[in-house]
């Protein structure tokens, strides 16, 4: 089979789309140019699987991203028929870290140590008011 990943930016506003890397029927893998110039990488992990890496992202290379596969027979006399395609579901990229996934922790963090020392204090005050009304009563 030949699988091509391919970048289509906005689906929408842009139909083309752009060829960043592609492996032929014979298995040999070819690499094009990325918006930003970056490298990219295949890695095969079986074999009707692999991984598309870009390397050293950056803001050019946000957008959407896809892998189209071809399936391919090759009949008697050594010619090739195109059998059929298919295209996975879009995965958007970031290049840059949003910032909900950068506050996302400490904001938990935060909530949770003041629900936590709120505790204490309170157990604490509660424990002492409750000691002075022991000895008021005496």
């Amino acid at each position: 089979s030949d699988g091509v990943p391919e970048l289509d930016r906005d689906e929408q506003q842009e139909p083309k789309s752009h060829l960043i890397a592609s492996v032929d029927r014979e298995g040999v893998m070819e690499f094009h140019e990325r918006a930003s110039g970056g490298e990219v990488s295949i890695d095969k992990l079986g074999p009707l699987c692999y991984k598309l890496r870009m390397h050293q992202l950056q803001q050019a290379d946000e957008g959407k991203y896809y892998c189209a596969v071809t399936a391919w027979i090759q009949y008697p006399d050594q010619s090739w028929y195109r059998a059929a395609s298919a295209k996975s579901e879009p995965v958007t990229v970031y290049p840059y870290a949003r910032a909900m996934d950068l506050l996302f922790i400490p904001l938990i963090v935060g909530i949770a140590s003041a629900i936590i020392v709120g505790i204490i204090i309170v157990a604490t005050v509660t424990c002492c008011f409750m000691r002075r009304l022991q000895r008021r009563k005496r």
